[in-house]
């Protein structure tokens, strides 16, 4: 299993509401004939059934992790399946608490693959990365962490330099207090990895690698470290950011 046992929670914080809103409109089709999963062992048909049926802004959290843990019956993306879906699965990876690992989010639908969606589509399915990012940028909850996001968006086959060029768009507080967060959930100075980053479809799997390569690189690399040096240099020591920075200057010279 993917998921955790928790019972769901809570909807999308108020952020997201606009985005969504578009999203259920632009995304709107018939309901596809099947969800391209194994119902004899994998997912109970009932639950199937069920989210064919009705709104699919409706469809039941716990339905739609059954239907997240349930193997394909073939590799092949489903235009249709992903237009039915993405919306609700857009406002699930927003409303979610800690009981879920993030990055499966978009693997099944490749939102960020741009020759798969109208203009429109994409247009929100743009507006929608940016407001994931900003949201996450000022949660203070240590149970999501900057490369869980990075991974989430590069398994949907979003361009991983169209998130980092946003992540570098925070300000110099706001980035290396996420990045001294995830540098507090592992051992030694370092920065959290995902677990996910060899997940995927197998046809996607160049892409993802494609991408990993790209934040990894973007870790490891000048712009970075340029970055933080210039705060160190120009923002009072005494401040706990100063502080802060100084530690990740160090996780990021340990290696990623």
């Amino acid at each position: 299993m993917f998921f955790g046992c928790r019972v769901p929670t809570g909807s999308a914080p108020d952020p997201f509401a606009e985005v969504l809103r578009d999203a259920y409109a632009v995304f709107k089709v018939d309901p596809p004939e099947n969800l391209n999963v194994c119902t004899n062992c994998c997912m109970e048909p009932a639950e199937h059934r069920a989210m064919l049926c009705g709104d699919p802004s409706r469809i039941d959290e716990l339905h739609l992790i059954s239907w997240f843990n349930a193997a394909y019956i073939d590799e092949e993306f489903s235009h249709q399946i992903g237009c039915y879906l993405a919306p609700r699965i857009m406002e699930f990876a927003a409303g979610t608490n800690d009981y879920i690992d993030h990055e499966m989010m978009f693997a099944r639908v490749p939102l960020g693959d741009v020759s798969q969606w109208t203009d429109g589509q994409n247009d929100v399915i743009r507006r929608y990365n940016k407001v994931f990012l900003d949201w996450f940028r000022t949660r203070t909850k240590h149970d999501l962490f900057l490369d869980d996001v990075l991974c989430m968006f590069s398994l949907g086959l979003f361009p991983a330099r169209q998130s980092l060029d946003h992540v570098m768009g925070w300000s110099d507080e706001d980035l290396i207090n996420r990045l001294w967060i995830d540098s507090q959930h592992v051992d030694g100075p370092t920065l959290w990895q995902s677990v996910w980053w060899d997940w995927g479809r197998e046809v996607h799997q160049p892409r993802i690698a494609q991408a990993r390569a790209e934040i990894l690189a973007w870790y490891r690399g000048q712009e970075l470290r340029d970055r933080i040096d210039r705060y160190l240099e120009t923002a009072g020591p005494d401040s706990t950011t100063w502080s802060r920075a100084a530690h990740v200057e160090v996780a990021l010279a340990k290696g990623v």
